[in-house]
């Protein structure tokens, strides 16, 4: 084999990032081409047989594989036996920079601080350029799944492919990217393709807070909050990853899965996923942590595949960890990161107060109850109802409450949507979306912070729901569509500049 026809294997086994505009190859690439055998054929004659008698042949496989890759990617495959051989250079030794204090070119120092003079063989300083330059394209780091931090060069390329932008923001920009399997520690040769959301941010006060508040949750080990994979920091970008969620999140999950009848098991399904989120949350609030942006959209659905897919709590990092374990503190919070529909009446009631774990448990109850219109009514009826929440707002905020006179209430259209609710047979009172609802509107979905259940309450009372279900089957009756007219409040209707009217009678 010539040393045109490997590097045009090297060459050609290359692959293109678009997130940083580089190339790297692959490390199961690099393991294919560089072998014992095609190293034997690629030394030079005159030192072919020293090589194969001393054994460094197998010593360059095993330790100095990426160093041969790059002399003979750079045609220097000569160079081998003077900077591999005889200096007892090896991969560990890469990356080469520039030696500090000295006009010599040809004199470079390693990544363990040792100053190399063998560089003078490959006979001019444009060549060990080159070779410095090349080096990047074979030096594509393999991360892992543990949630460390790992420091980039700012020459490093990245081992992901086919990224695309997916969520753009001020802070920050997301892209739905591929890593390459050879890339990830612990990853099996043969697999489907590993998808990872890329979080990039702007600026670094952003990352570290973030990157410490999902370390702090990580600990708390919680199979229904998000667990970021790495965290890497190159030079002024600064770059969070995460699994990617196939499934998409929470209201995109509702309006793909709208199709009539709705078989017991998803229902089931539907009722564990919200013990999940119970779970989580009070796993967040027994360590001091409250998310503040509970909503569908930062619920994301993993799927897996039936009976594995299930739902998870993401952007628990960009919360703000309270370190004062009590419910109501001193000062006001100032993380300011939430959604208008699913807020909590106090932050607009008690602006300048601190705001509790509490506040979530009104989020988790706005979107348990629309959790049950979907499963009863669907998709479309979810809209309908946010707009029937819409009334007098130039933005279109679909509050669970009304303002009046500096005191909140619940939304007129929330308590009509509940009344409407509790006529379908499926939501009756003794059924378990009937105790589900129960459970909404006298212990979460209160104006008052102090009248809402703690997240460890929830938690239990959404757990001996799901347990009764599965022993006893009529405790869960069958969602038939259509067996009742459609209220109002689930109709499709015009936004009004006005408040609609509905009953105030739950």
């Amino acid at each position: 084999m010539t040393s045109s026809n490997l590097y045009k294997q090297l060459d050609k086994s290359l692959q293109y990032c678009s997130f940083d505009s580089r190339k790297f190859l692959p490390r199961d690439k690099l393991d294919e081409i560089i072998t014992k055998e095609s190293i034997k054929n690629e030394l030079p004659r005159s030192f072919k047989d020293h090589f194969r008698s001393d054994g460094i042949t197998a010593r360059l496989v095993q330790g100095a594989r990426k160093l041969v890759a790059i002399l003979i990617f750079i045609g220097e495959r000569g160079a081998v036996k003077k900077i591999i051989r005889d200096d007892g250079l090896t991969d560990e030794d890469l990356p080469f920079r520039p030696a500090k204090n000295t006009d010599n070119g040809s004199i470079v120092e390693s990544a363990r601080g040792k100053t190399v003079r063998s560089f003078v063989c490959l006979k001019s300083d444009a060549k060990v350029g080159t070779f410095l330059e090349k080096q990047w394209l074979f030096l594509a780091p393999v991360l892992d799944n543990t949630g460390a931090s790992i420091p980039l060069d700012s020459q490093c390329p990245l081992p992901f492919r086919d990224v695309e932008e997916v969520k753009g923001h001020y802070e920050n920009t997301v892209y739905k990217a591929e890593l390459h399997r050879s890339h990830l520690a612990g990853a099996t040769k043969n697999g489907g393709k590993i998808m990872i959301a890329v979080k990039e941010f702007k600026k670094e006060k952003y990352f570290l807070k973030e990157a410490k508040n999902l370390e702090q949750v990580r600990k708390l080990h919680d199979d229904n909050l998000i667990q970021h994979m790495f965290c890497c920091e190159r030079k002024t970008k600064f770059f969070i990853v995460f699994p990617w969620a196939n499934g998409g999140n929470l209201k995109e999950f509702w309006e793909r899965n709208t199709n009539g009848r709705q078989s017991r098991d998803l229902t089931l399904w539907c009722l564990q996923q919200m013990l999940g989120i119970a779970h989580a949350l009070r796993t967040l609030h027994g360590a001091n942590f409250r998310h503040g942006d509970l909503k569908p959209e930062n619920i994301l659905h993993f799927d897996e595949g039936s009976p594995q897919h299930k739902l998870v709590i993401a952007d628990v990092g960009v919360s703000r960890i309270h370190l004062q374990d009590t419910d109501l503190r001193a000062g006001p919070t100032t993380t300011k990161a939430t959604t208008p529909s699913y807020e909590a009446p106090e932050v607009y009631l008690h602006k300048k107060e601190p705001r509790s774990r509490q506040y979530d448990i009104w989020s988790a109850a706005c979107i348990f109850l629309e959790f049950i219109v979907w499963m009863v009514h669907g998709v479309g009826a979810v809209e309908n109802f946010a707009v029937a929440r819409c009334w007098g707002e130039p933005e279109m905020k679909a509050w669970f409450f009304i303002e009046t006179q500096g005191r909140a209430e619940i939304h007129p259209a929330v308590i009509q949507a509940i009344k409407a609710l509790r006529g379908d047979p499926s939501c009756r009172r003794g059924t378990a979306l009937g105790d589900l609802l129960g459970l909404i509107t006298n212990d979460l979905l209160q104006i008052q912070v102090s009248d809402r259940a703690k997240a460890a309450v929830l938690y239990k009372k959404m757990h001996n729901i799901v347990l009764r279900v599965k022993s006893d089957p009529r405790y869960l009756p069958q969602i038939v569509p259509g067996t009742q007219e459609l209220a109002a409040v689930f109709q499709k209707q015009e936004i009004l500049g006005e408040m609609q009217t509905y009953t105030a009678e739950a």
